[in-house]
């Protein structure tokens, strides 16, 4: 038997929506929900839902929703922008809601991962201080941030992140200069990868272990970027820094997760006056660092962007050659280091 119920339901990407959808009220019946990034139209993927559920009908659509009512089963598919025709071609997140059975959900989300997991958009926790002075986050989805090319960041190759991602090490360092390409380089990979990632910018929230236990509990974020890390990397011996004891127990200490990452970017450019504990090996896979492009590169770069070649024989950061920006008289050269 169905009725109507009107249920809270947290979609899992910081955001509650009020429904009203048929429920049975007896037997075991599950509620689930998923967000994807639909490359096609909301219509074509209802048809799609409608097709993998036995005797399923579309009973409703209006501009960013979509009803689909199966034997044992019920699917609402809601744009999360609002006031995008069902029926136009969009790239957009998608709210996948279902109710029904377990066996049949379990299946029919089966069938929508096999061909939408791949358009899954990432997302960023961003954790700050909120109002009530506690640490909270708020989730922002990812988008490609402008073309990427490897000759744009010369100084780091295509499977470096892939290979720490995969090993048993916790930390990584990005270092360098700013406007060098440190957070374009990090974006990329998450994107690309589909990944869910926690950052911080709030040195505040580094004091606090909720975002920490957060990261070593959740099934689906497994790496924190601590952005402009510079003060937050001092040794414990020039300045005493307490937070370093938090960073060497939830990397490598007895709290460590297999899988759980932990990336620091920052404008140093050596390892002077980071705490040796943190880059020791076994724990640190190596340190990326930044540089400048020499003109060679800064050329190659250019021209590869389709913007005006570099007209004095130097170094460029990639930054200045997306801006056309030829005046600086920056010059900084960092090298490279890295463990295994």
């Amino acid at each position: 038997m169905f009725g109507k119920v009107n249920v809270n339901w947290d979609v899992g990407l910081g955001t509650v929506v009020r429904m009203e959808f048929l429920k049975e009220l007896t037997g075991d019946i599950l509620t689930i929900s998923e967000s994807f990034v639909l490359e096609s139209s909301l219509l074509d993927l209802a048809r799609f839902v409608q097709e993998s559920m036995d005797g399923a009908r579309i009973i409703g659509v209006d501009s960013d929703t979509i009803l689909v009512k199966g034997a044992n089963i019920f699917a609402r598919l809601c744009l999360s922008n609002g006031g995008v025709s069902p029926v136009a071609a969009v790239k957009s997140v998608v709210y996948v809601e279902i109710c029904g059975r377990h066996d049949d959900i379990e299946i029919l989300m089966k069938k929508i991962e096999l061909k939408y997991r791949k358009h899954k958009q990432s997302f960023i926790a961003l954790w700050h201080i909120g109002r009530d002075q506690e640490p909270t986050y708020n989730n922002i989805f990812l988008e490609p941030y402008g073309e990427y090319h490897p000759e744009f960041y010369p100084w780091i190759t295509k499977d470096y992140l892939q290979k720490y991602y995969n090993s048993s090490c916790s930390v990584l360092f990005f270092m360098g200069p700013p406007g060098t390409g440190k957070t374009s380089v990090l974006r990329n990979w998450i994107v690309e990868n589909n990944l869910n990632v926690m950052v911080t910018y709030d040195e505040k929230i580094l004091e606090n272990d909720q975002m920490f236990l957060s990261l070593i509990t959740s099934t689906e974020m497994n790496v924190l970027i601590v952005e402009d890390a510079d003060d937050c990397l001092t040794s414990r011996e020039r300045g005493k820094n307490h937070l370093i004891s938090r960073f060497l127990n939830y990397s490598d200490g007895l709290a460590k997760q297999k899988k759980k990452k932990i990336i620091f970017t920052t404008n140093l450019g050596s390892f002077e006056r980071v705490d040796p504990a943190l880059v020791r090996q076994g724990r640190c896979f190596g340190a990326v660092k930044a540089r400048l492009l020499d003109f060679e590169e800064a050329v190659i770069a250019a021209e590869r962007a389709g913007v005006e070649r570099p007209p004095v024989r130097k170094s460029y950061s990639i930054a200045e050659i997306f801006a056309g920006n030829y005046n600086s008289n920056r010059g900084i050269e960092v090298g490279s280091v890295g463990f295994r």
